[in-house]
């Protein structure tokens, strides 16, 4: 899978860049490339070790990446189906072909709020900084639709959710756990009082959506001395490309 390196982090990269409303980005299921059959002992194995600590361990259907096209502005992307037990059972392991790894899709969301500020989460269980409203795509949803459904699940909004400009789709984002992130940019008609964390994190933090802020973060991987995640990196380097920064 070829992709862009980023200027900040060695496992960081683009597989497509571009600004397009979100509505023009496609899903399009294809036939699979995935083929596990030589690894399915070690899948087990592994699984059954991490099912042994958490009996109730997430394993549903994901979505899996396996190309994208753009042509006439709609950028579509081919998509088969996979599954979270592959992934997580696979996602330690380096050097694996492309045609031997699950490479789920999911949706980062970048929420910048109508006085400056980007909104972003404490996750305790990754110990690390991530957007707040990002996850996988479930079959059968569009990227605008999982896109809502994280932003509505993670984040409180007085009032309800409301976005001054059309949702856009600004990356496809690779990262240190071979996933693929569909870049998406919300611009709220909200003030940083009127949003607050609804699940998934434990503190809210507000960055200043300005470049020194977001050029510090990038340089160092870190907000306030805890370690961001490179899906949420990969998100603001690329609003500092499109020049969104105040």
């Amino acid at each position: 899978m070829m992709s862009i390196q980023s200027s900040y982090g060695s496992s960081l990269g683009y597989i497509w860049k571009g600004f397009l409303p979100v509505d023009k980005v496609i899903l399009q299921e294809i036939s699979s490339t995935l083929n596990t059959s030589e690894l399915g002992s070690l899948i087990k194995e592994k699984w059954d070790s991490i099912k042994a600590k958490n009996p109730k361990a997430y394993s549903d259907t994901l979505l899996r990446f396996e190309q994208y096209t753009e042509k006439d502005g709609v950028l579509t992307i081919g998509v088969s189906e996979t599954d979270y037990k592959t992934h997580k059972a696979l996602s330690g392991i380096e050097d694996l072909a492309t045609t031997l790894y699950p490479t789920p899709i999911g949706v980062t969301l970048l929420q910048k709020t109508s006085d400056g500020y980007v909104v972003m989460g404490y996750h305790a269980a990754k110990k690390a900084i991530d957007s707040v409203g990002s996850g996988w795509i479930k079959p059968g949803e569009t990227v605008e639709e999982a896109a809502m459904r994280e932003a509505c699940e993670e984040t409180i909004y007085v009032g309800g959710l409301k976005i001054k400009d059309e949702p856009s789709v600004i990356a496809l984002i690779s990262g240190s756990l071979r996933d693929v992130g569909v870049g998406v940019l919300y611009s709220l008609d909200y003030k940083r009082g009127d949003v607050s964390l609804s699940k998934e994190h434990e503190e809210l933090i507000y960055l200043p959506a300005n470049k020194q802020a977001i050029e510090k973060v990038l340089t160092n991987g870190k907000l306030n001395e805890v370690l961001v995640v490179d899906q949420a990196l990969g998100m603001l380097e690329r609003y500092l490309e499109l020049g969104l920064a105040d």
